[in-house]
Parts: C-alpha cells; sequence; structure tokens
C-alpha cells in the first residue's frame, strides 16, 4: 500500500466528488457543497488548504433516491456506507472510494473498514414553527452524544475542552456500554417529519443554529471547485454565516490542521 499524502488525498477526494457528481446528474439527484467544502469553494476556490474531506447535503427525498442505488456500486471501484450496516452507526452516509484504506492513527475508536469518502448529510423536515424546531434539536443531542461516545473503543480525554466538558464526555462514554446504536438512530429518526415542514435541519448536527428554512434548497446555484463547477445553495453565504459567523476570515494558525485522525493509502 502507498500512504497519501495531503496532495494526493485531495486529488482522489476531488476525482470521487467528479464521480459523485455524475451519478447525481443522470439521476436527478440535487445536492449542494457544504460545511467545509462550502467554505473552500467560496473562500479559495477549492479546498481549503489543510483539510481532507469532502462534504455534500442534500434533501432526505434526494438522499434515499441516492441510497437507493448502493447495490449498482457492488462491482465499482465505489460503494455507499449508511446506518443499515451493521458497524455503520451515524445518521449521515458515505460514498467511499474502495480503491483506498483509512487506517485509525488511535486505538480510542472502534475502526471502520473505508476508504476516502465523502460525507452526505440529509437535510429533514422538522416542524413548521423555529421554536419546535429548536426544542427538538436541542433534545436530540442528547441521544446523538450517546450515539458519539457508543462509538469509542475506550475513553479518552479531549485536549481541547476544559474539565467540566471531559466529565461531561466520560459521563456519556460510560452510558453508551449499556445502550444499543441502532435503537438510539431510530429514535432520532422519529423526529424526522414525513411531510414538509416550513424548517428543516440536519440530525447529524450538534449546532441547534442549523436550523433553516426548507425553501433555502429551492434554489441552486454553481460555485468554482478546484476548476471545476460544482452545485451549492443560491443563499450560501446566509448558511454559513448562521453556522459560522464570518467564514470568509482564516482561523488562526494553530487551528489550521485537519480534525481526522487517521491516514490514508491508496491499495
Amino acid at each position: 500500500m502507498e500512504k497519501l499524502n495531503l496532495q494526493q488525498k485531495q486529488q482522489l477526494l476531488l476525482n470521487l466528488l467528479i464521480e459523485f457528481d455524475k451519478i447525481c446528474k443522470i439521476n436527478n439527484i440535487n445536492y449542494s457543497l457544504t460545511y467545509g467544502t462550502l467554505i473552500g469553494a467560496a473562500r479559495h476556490k477549492g479546498f481549503i488548504p489543510w483539510d481532507d474531506d469532502i462534504d455534500v447535503m442534500m434533501t432526505r427525498e434526494n438522499f434515499n433516491k441516492f441510497i437507493a442505488l448502493k447495490n449498482s456500486f457492488s462491482n465499482t471501484s465505489y460503494q455507499i456506507v449508511d446506518n443499515k450496516q451493521e458497524n455503520y452507526n451515524y445518521i449521515f452516509a458515505k460514498f467511499v472510494d474502495k480503491t483506498t484504506k483509512l487506517v485509525l492513527l488511535k486505538e480510542e475508536r472502534y475502526p471502520t473498514n473505508l476508504g476516502l469518502y465523502i460525507d452526505i448529510f440529509p437535510f429533514d423536515y422538522v416542524a413548521d414553527t423555529k421554536e419546535e424546531a429548536y426544542k427538538i434539536v436541542k433534545r436530540n443531542r442528547f441521544k446523538l452524544s450517546l450515539l458519539v461516545a457508543a462509538q469509542w473503543k475506550k475513553y479518552f480525554l479531549n485536549k481541547s475542552y476544559n474539565f467540566k466538558r471531559q466529565l461531561i464526555r466520560l459521563f456519556f462514554y460510560i452510558l453508551s456500554r449499556f445502550v444499543n446504536s441502532k435503537k438510539i438512530i431510530c429514535k432520532i429518526e422519529k423526529n424526522m417529519k414525513k411531510e414538509e415542514t416550513k424548517y428543516c435541519c440536519n440530525f447529524g448536527s450538534f449546532n441547534t443554529k442549523a436550523i433553516f428554512e426548507t425553501s433555502l434548497f429551492n434554489n441552486l446555484d454553481f460555485l468554482v471547485f478546484e476548476n471545476h463547477k460544482f452545485p451549492v445553495i443560491k443563499n450560501y453565504d446566509y448558511f454559513l454565516s448562521t453556522i459560522y459567523g464570518d467564514y470568509k476570515k482564516l482561523p488562526p494558525e494553530d487551528k489550521r490542521f485537519s480534525p481526522h485522525e487517521y491516514d490514508s493509502f491508496k491499495l
């Protein structure tokens, strides 16, 4: 196996995004770049220089259409991974490059058999008022904390947290030893409304600010990302400002690193 440097990872991820975009166009699936990838497109016209993943988002209807393609990739270099699989317990899905492999650098988390991937975040109907949506999302954070802690093989300190937050993490770690991750996912999904509501959210996010009018997804535009044009929600500035504040400003130099703790290899 060949260990990949950051530039090699970014090139493979770009190739993966190009393939993902083709698949979505062929199958009439609408999506938008999001989170760090959307910041990269808006601020750098490409990757944030130290970033090593791709984030996209779509409505639940489009998400379900994409997941329905899962079996069509069995004889290809790609794979769709979602929480219907036994050892994957997240609310969102991944589009994976099977010609690569990720190896965890630390032993605190359970290993996942993944390669480089695109994170696909579904936005779901939540409520017709922002106040009700906020209450649901806030209640949801407890279940999400349990779900995250359930992925830890053993408890570990997070150097960026203070003593109080370390204790909270320890509490969730202990409690997570007695829960079933799939049942937690089912409880979270019960909050997802079937009929269209005025407001939607990403139920896999801890950010209670990330509640948006569903109409935000009605209008798409394009931004340049690494010399290619990809779809983005038209009002991306409002979206990013709501979540990150002044996203156009570079973070301090000591914050310019990837949060992912794994090595990547080309098979």
